[in-house]
């Protein structure tokens, strides 16, 4: 099956890849040649990447550039623009999936 080729293609690249911000992203721009850019796959690794622009000491938030800055939005805008649900943790303490 075609899609389940391209998917362990996807996926072989991404076990390759680093966990570096720019090992993450060059693993990110290869896969975008295989799948489309909100691929599971590809969304796991810009959420990843989102996560770690202002938390890595090597991009901190307090002294990241502005190059830097607009990178972290570009991931924040591309994985929050198709997400329709959110998750939170309920008053009994369970997780709970609520409609954006």
């Amino acid at each position: 099956d075609q899609v389940q080729e391209k998917t362990e293609k996807v996926q072989n690249i991404c076990g390759k890849g680093g966990r570096s911000i720019d090992d993450l992203e060059r693993t990110l721009y290869e896969i975008l040649d295989h799948v489309h850019s909100r691929h599971y796959l590809a969304m796991q690794i810009k959420r990843m990447l989102m996560l770690m622009y202002g938390n890595c000491p090597t991009h901190r938030l307090d002294s990241m550039s502005k190059k830097a800055s607009n990178v972290k939005l570009t991931f924040v805008r591309s994985t929050s623009q198709f997400s329709t649900y959110s998750s939170r943790v309920s008053q009994s303490g369970k997780e709970e999936f609520v409609r954006n």
